[in-house]
């Protein structure tokens, strides 16, 4: 039977909600716990944005989380979201003021660009409400299923606001979210923002069971938790790149990337089964889970002062060594935020930073840095890489005698023929039976 395929086999999904719920993984990275923490950090985000820009109106953010119900709210101190755009805002994915983030813009350097973040609490929640209060009102939306169900409003001494919703477990699996999930963030965020107040409260269903509070510690705090073996290095400063944003540009655009890195090595690093967990990285807010441009210069920075700086003045039996980048990089531990006003992301997630002008900007910083410090600053790192490739090339050295020794004249008669040579690299399985004499 031929298989029908015509005009009416297309079907055209107009409801941003439908679009949302449909295909929840097209906004969230899953739908199990990842994406029910990314929900989550959509709206701490939108809050620490709005506490954040010039001349904001407030410091507090208020996150809770119940274990029992699995229900999160999110609350800030902000200027809130003008009222007549609220459900616009609230319902439409591509409403936002964040879209233009030009020097006029209110948002100059943020995560958020397309509105779709805090849309997708909204569509993928059983029930939501959410308040906006500025200039003595206040204005609020109650959802179910996604759809606006009820209206309040009147006057309010407040401003800011307040969002409280249940992801629907039929959509979001939640089975296995923890209050520690959203605490681990939370704290991570925390440093990005030493100037915010921000509380956590964990509840068992009326019950207050944790509370913390974050605050008044930075990136370079968070390193020195992890207790390098060398000098902590921090590097900040806002530097303008020129480059091509467009292919159909005619001029070159000038903008500038802040950069604050702060980095040292350790060497519980260099067995790690994850090294990855020992550098942390966001851009305008957003915790980029994969890296991306900014961690690839802070990366290329380091090599480039090694290769240029380092390697030429080796003198005596240093000379004789073989330094690979891997080694220039292994056993860092790091915390790089950059911010950028047009970020490039890897998808709606925000996982991974692409901007090529960031990679140049942090190279640069990174290595004129390195270039003007004190010896030291830079002599406990520069060691630290010497000792990680004498030992890779003793390891080296080790692994040759290993081979050497099975490719020797003393190997049994049988086994001579399947030797290809000395420098055999393909793997060899021998099957044998019985006794070997």
């Amino acid at each position: 039977m031929a298989r029908k395929y015509d005009a009416d086999s297309i079907i055209v999904i107009e409801s941003d909600k439908e679009k949302v719920r449909k295909n929840p993984s097209m906004y969230v990275p899953d739908i199990y716990r990842n994406g029910f923490v990314h929900i989550c950090f959509e709206l701490v985000s939108n809050s620490t944005d709005e506490l954040t820009v010039n001349g904001s109106d407030g410091s507090h953010l208020d996150v809770t989380f119940d274990i029992k119900t699995k229900e999160v709210s999110v609350a800030d101190d902000g200027s809130g979201v003008p009222l007549e755009k609220l459900l616009d805002v609230l319902t439409k994915l591509a409403a936002s003021g964040k879209f233009n983030n030009g020097t006029n813009s209110a948002y100059l350097t943020t995560a958020g660009r397309w509105g779709h973040g805090l849309k997708t609490a909204v569509f993928l929640s059983d029930y939501c409400e959410f308040t906006s209060m500025r200039e003595g009102k206040f204005l609020r939306y109650y959802f179910k299923d996604g759809e606006m169900v009820k209206e309040e409003k009147g006057k309010s001494d407040k401003h800011g606001t307040y969002s409280k919703f249940h992801i629907d477990p039929k959509i979001i699996d939640s089975s296995e979210v923890t209050w520690e999930d959203l605490h681990d963030k939370l704290s991570d965020t925390s440093y990005l923002y030493p100037q915010l107040k921000i509380t956590y409260t964990v509840l068992d269903g009326k019950k207050e069971l944790k509370k913390f509070k974050y605050g008044g510690k930075d990136i370079e705090d968070r390193v020195k938790l992890w207790k390098p073996d060398t000098p902590v290095i921090r590097i900040k400063e806002s530097r303008k790149v020129t480059y091509l944003k467009s292919i159909a540009d005619d001029k070159m655009t000038t903008e500038p990337v802040g950069i604050d890195i702060v980095f040292a090595y350790k060497e519980d690093v260099l067995d790690a089964d994850n090294k990855d967990d020992f550098i942390i990285s966001y851009a305008n807010g957003a915790k980029t889970y994969m890296g991306g441009s900014h961690v690839d210069g802070l990366k290329l920075g380091i090599q480039k002062y090694f290769k240029e700086q380092v390697i030429p003045k080796f003198k005596g039996k240093d000379k004789e060594m073989n330094v690979l980048p891997s080694d220039m990089t292994a056993g860092i531990c790091a915390f790089i935020t950059v911010k950028v006003i047009s970020p490039i992301y890897m998808g709606q997630e925000k996982n991974q930073l692409s901007n090529q002008e960031v990679r140049f900007a942090v190279r640069d910083a990174v290595y004129e840095y390195l270039c003007n410090a004190k010896g030291n600053v830079t002599n406990p790192m520069v060691e630290f890489v010497k000792r990680v490739t004498k030992g890779r090339m003793a390891s080296k050295k080790v692994r040759k005698k290993d081979v050497s020794n099975t490719f020797s004249k003393d190997r049994l008669d049988k086994f001579k023929d399947i030797v290809q040579n000395l420098d055999t690299v393909a793997p060899e399985l021998l099957l044998v039976e019985g006794k070997i004499v």
